[in-house]
């Protein structure tokens, strides 16, 4: 199994995805870079919306400085006080089969599976004709786009989101390097090309899953530009993972649908709020809300929720995260 040969976060961090066009229309993801905390922090709040799955989903309405402004969803990915591990697991889709598009792939996946959530993951490479996902993709071992993927500005995307075989999800800095432990060396895949081209063979031989996306929060540290000018207000989605006070791991999605705002806003904001619920963050990355910006909710029977929604239609995505409860 593949999980077992790559060394990326720390074995609690067994959790998750993302991807935004700063506008509908755009293509390109936006301008990221390191930064002081703000100047003029937003505050985010969140009030009970309804439990699902014997609570292990936990759906909550979300505001920014008291307005309301979307939904979060908080998936118990470990209990440590039962001692179990969630029933909680991922899935990712990023290619088409001869003519089944992901979308089919989807419906067909969902067909066996109680699904609890499913959004899109990387960001879409043409809105007006989508072919492959911004960034390196792979999908069950399936090289998708090969090529490293860069923002607006022309900086580079630092997150490789890789989905586990066993329901798990792992972000990994990509400027870290990348340990690949079966075959006993770190690899530099932006680096040097002959480390790209061992990580694409292992990943082929270990049918992978992973996409590229902005890495927004690593390791208890926040990785915008919190005070950048020329920052889009738009919707947005974040995926975080954390660990509470209890070692309980947490994945939470945070969908901004009804509230405007750039990204390195929304994610100080929610990098402080979970900060001050004495949360461990152990990353934030950036999910599509732009041209690809479908996103679906479901109860324990099936059905969606009519309120946590993306804009976009399923048959719009070329590449979907998902959750379902096994």
């Amino acid at each position: 199994m593949y999980a077992k040969t790559l060394l990326l976060v720390s074995a609690l961090a067994v959790l998750s995805f993302l991807p935004v066009a700063i506008l509908k229309q755009e293509t390109k993801p936006p301008v990221l870079s390191p930064s002081p905390k703000g100047k003029t922090a937003i505050r985010i709040s969140e009030s009970s919306y309804k439990n699902l799955f014997n609570g292990d989903v936990k759906v909550n309405n979300l505001k920014v400085d008291g307005d309301t402004a979307g939904y979060s969803v908080w998936l118990n990915r470990k209990n440590s006080n039962e001692n179990r591990q969630s029933r909680i697991k991922a899935k990712y889709i990023a290619r088409k089969i001869d003519n089944t598009t992901v979308a089919d792939r989807y419906r067909s996946a969902k067909k066996g599976k109680k699904m609890i959530l499913c959004c899109a993951g990387g960001y879409m490479s043409d809105c007006s004709s989508p072919t492959t996902p911004i960034g390196l993709c792979v999908d069950d071992g399936n090289i998708v786009n090969r090529t490293f993927g860069t923002d607006a500005s022309g900086k580079d995307m630092n997150a490789i989101v890789i989905v586990e075989a066993i329901g798990g999800i792992r972000v990994k800095d990509i400027r870290k390097g990348i340990n690949l432990v079966s075959l006993n060396r770190k690899v530099f895949i932006r680096q040097c090309n002959d480390d790209l081209n061992t990580f694409l063979k292992w990943c082929i031989s270990e049918n992978v899953w992973l996409f590229q996306t902005h890495l927004l929060a690593y390791d208890k540290e926040l990785k915008v530009n919190v005070n950048a000018t020329n920052a889009t207000s738009r919707e947005r989605r974040l995926l975080a993972a954390v660990i509470d006070p209890n070692n309980d791991i947490y994945h939470i999605l945070f969908n901004l649908s009804s509230k405007h705002l750039s990204i390195p806003k929304f994610t100080e904001g929610v990098f402080n709020y979970l900060n001050g619920k004495n949360m461990e963050v152990v990353w934030i990355v950036n999910l599509d809300s732009g041209c690809g910006d479908f996103f679906q909710l479901y109860d324990e029977n099936g059905n969606e929720d009519s309120n946590v929604k993306g804009a976009e239609s399923l048959d719009q995505t070329i590449n979907l995260l998902c959750y379902y409860y096994e």
